[in-house]
């Protein structure tokens, strides 16, 4: 739980709101200001080889302002842990900012195991395909 300390400190959490091959979306509320956010939570372990990419990510969507693009409020990064404290409301699901299923690979659809960079590629073209729309 050592992780979390600096955390708790800002914000309380709530009910596990999504999960994945990586992390976990939890809900929350900042205790000074009352406003809800969701907490992306990373195991840096399970990261493994990515962990660079991720925080390549990270810092790109630390500029990033679009209306249908969770906004990314804050990173706190411990030795175990990342987490990404994202916009969301009391009424916050994982669908509303990440819809992922109309963007995902066929494989994964299928069942199959992630398959990294593939997967990505796909998705990224029917993103791109969409924006182009």
């Amino acid at each position: 739980m050592k992780d979390y300390d600096e955390l708790l400190k800002y914000y309380e959490l709530y009910e596990t709101i999504g999960t994945g091959g990586f992390a976990k979306v939890k809900l929350a509320c900042h205790v000074l200001t009352g406003e809800m956010v969701a907490i992306k939570i990373m195991d840096k372990n399970a990261l493994g080889s990515d962990l660079p990419r991720v925080k390549t990510e990270i810092d790109a969507l630390k500029s990033l302002r679009h209306q249908h693009i969770c906004q990314l409020y804050h990173v706190l990064e411990t030795k175990n842990k990342i987490f990404m404290v994202l916009e969301g409301n009391k009424d916050y699901h994982l669908q509303t900012c990440c819809g992922s299923l109309a963007y995902a690979a066929p494989e994964l659809i299928q069942g199959k195991s992630y398959l990294g960079s593939e997967a990505d590629v796909w998705s990224m073209g029917i993103l791109l395909y969409v924006l182009m729309c």
